[in-house]
C-alpha cells in the first residue's frame, strides 16, 4: 500500500496530509502525478535525490527556469521518510500557504501555455467555477494508489467499509442527489464534472473528491464515460 505518511489514526491527518493534499491541488497535472509517484513507496530510492534536486533548484531562485516553488516539493519529499519531520514541516506548509500566494502565480506562469493549449472552450470555462472550499479534496493516502487493490487496502486501514469501482455511460447525466454514507473518490478514466454547494468542479484522471454524507450533489460524465474508485463509510 502507497502511504503517503506512517499508519493510520488520527495521528496520520494532521498538519502533513493536509499540506500534501494542498499541494497536490495547487500543482499543475503533470507535476501532480510525478509528485505523487515520488510520495509512494516504490519511489523510495529516487525520492530523497529527488528532493535534493528541488532544494538546489530553490537556492537558484534569481534564474528564470527555477526558483522558490520547488522549496515546498522538496520538503514534503524529504519528510515522508523521517516521520519527526511530518508535523513541523506540515503546519510550515499550512502557514506559508495561507500567506506566500506568489506560489501559485509563479506555477501558474510557468505552465500556462501548456494549459491554453488544452483549455475548454470558453463556453464550458464559463460554466465551471471551483469546487467549493467546504467540500474536501480526497485525502493523499487514498489517492496515492496505483490500482484499485492499493485503493481498497489503503480505504480499509483508514476505516472505510468498502471500496469499490464505478463506471459511468458517455454523457450520464445523474441529477441532484444525495448518499446516506461519506464517499472518497479517485478518477482513473475518463471525465467528470461535480456539483456541489453552488460550484462545480471538472474531474479527470488523478483527480478526486471527498463528500459527506447527506451532501446534495450533481453528476455529469463526458463523451467517454468515466470510472472511479470510490471507498464509502456507513453504506
Amino acid at each position: 500500500m502507497n502511504q503517503l505518511v506512517h499508519p493510520a489514526g488520527p495521528a496520520a491527518h494532521g498538519a502533513y496530509d493536509q499540506a500534501v493534499a494542498g499541494l497536490l491541488a495547487l500543482l499543475p497535472r503533470r507535476l501532480r502525478r510525478m509528485l505523487r509517484w515520488l510520495l509512494s513507496r516504490r519511489a523510495r530510492w529516487v525520492r530523497i535525490p529527488t528532493a535534493l534536486l528541488c532544494l538546489v533548484f530553490s537556492m537558484l531562485w534569481f534564474l528564470p527556469v527555477v526558483g522558490l516553488e520547488y522549496l515546498p516539493i522538496a520538503l514534503v519529499l524529504i519528510a515522508r521518510d523521517v516521520p519527526p519531520l511530518q508535523q513541523p514541516v506540515g503546519r510550515l506548509l499550512l502557514w506559508g500557504g495561507r500567506r506566500l500566494r506568489w506560489l501559485l502565480d509563479r506555477w501558474a506562469a510557468r505552465f500556462a501555455r501548456r494549459r491554453r493549449r488544452r483549455a475548454p472552450p470558453a463556453a464550458m470555462r464559463a460554466s465551471v467555477s471551483p469546487l467549493p472550499a467546504d467540500i474536501p479534496t480526497l485525502r493523499p493516502v487514498l489517492a496515492a494508489a496505483r490500482t484499485l487493490d492499493d485503493f481498497r487496502a489503503a480505504a480499509l486501514a483508514e476505516g472505510f467499509d468498502e471500496a469499490i469501482a464505478r463506471s459511468w455511460a458517455p454523457h450520464q447525466v445523474v441529477e441532484d442527489h444525495q448518499h446516506p454514507f461519506d464517499a472518497e473518490a479517485l478518477v482513473v478514466q475518463g471525465e467528470m464534472w461535480l456539483s456541489a454547494a453552488g460550484g462545480t468542479r471538472h474531474l479527470r484522471p488523478g483527480d478526486g473528491f471527498a463528500l459527506a454524507r447527506g451532501t446534495p450533489h450533481a453528476e455529469r460524465y463526458g463523451p467517454e464515460g468515466a470510472t472511479y474508485w470510490v471507498a464509502r463509510r456507513g453504506a
